[in-house]
């Protein structure tokens, strides 16, 4: 069993997950990779982030030029209205930028509202 000294900057034990406030040393190249993550959300997601399909298992996400177009829309809009088809990848989309937002953003704050509690607790989840 671990010692709290010896966990002490991990997230409940995980050595992949660093805790609040813990150090971090980061290389000259990886400083680079993060300044080009946070300027470029594009980049950040096609290189970073992964979904998992029923056919293909996990893969990188490759968005589509709608998904492209309404994300660039987030970026550089202060309202979106949205009047989109049924099963067009807009909720990957919504969730990526989201994601790139709350990581690369200060003080980002996130409300979600869909037709269910449940689709809102997912979609964040």
């Amino acid at each position: 069993m671990e010692t709290p000294e010896q966990d002490i900057e991990h997230f409940q034990g995980n050595p992949l997950v660093k805790k609040v406030g813990a150090q971090i040393q980061f290389t000259k190249e990886q400083v680079e990779e993060f300044v080009k993550c946070a300027q470029d959300p594009f980049y950040f997601i096609e290189k970073y982030m992964k979904i998992v399909t029923i056919d293909s298992g996990v893969q990188v996400i490759k968005l589509y030029d709608f998904q492209r177009e309404m994300i660039n829309k987030f970026v550089n809009e202060k309202f979106i209205l949205a009047k989109c088809a049924r099963q067009s990848g807009k909720t990957i989309g919504v969730e990526s930028f989201i994601l790139w937002s709350i990581l690369f953003k200060d003080n980002y704050r996130v409300g979600m509202f869909a037709n269910k509690f449940d689709t809102s607790k997912k979609i964040l989840k």
